[in-house]
């Protein structure tokens, strides 16, 4: 996520730049944010003035994007049993949007069907 500066670990012989970086100025998607175990969810705040580093780096690198994460799990559940970060979840939750399975939206299914002839 981060990238790496070259020398920061055994086998890093150049410098690589993070996803973070790479979507500066852009969108960073996070795909079932919610199978993220809770000793990983250390993810930053992304907020304009944010600056991240690459691992093995001394320089603060800044970057302004937008992070839309996705997850079929349900995140106020898992926070109730200790499963993900309340912090996370309410720096990710400025925006929900709740898209039932496709079994529950049958005029969906019958479009996409008709799509599919």
């Amino acid at each position: 996520m981060f990238g790496y500066e070259k020398g920061a670990f055994t086998g890093a012989n150049k410098q690589t730049l993070g996803k973070i970086e790479l979507a500066d100025g852009g969108t960073l998607f996070l795909d079932e944010i919610g199978d993220l175990p809770s000793h990983c969810s250390e993810a930053p705040a992304f907020s304009p003035g944010t600056v991240i580093e690459r691992i093995g780096g001394r320089e603060e690198i800044p970057v302004d994007l937008r992070v839309v994460c996705a997850t079929h799990q349900d995140l106020p559940a898992k926070i109730r049993t200790g499963e993900f970060r309340e912090d996370l979840y309410y720096r990710m939750a400025e925006i929900n949007v709740c898209i039932p399975p496709l079994r529950e939206r049958e005029s969906d299914t019958l479009l996409l069907r008709a799509h599919d002839s």
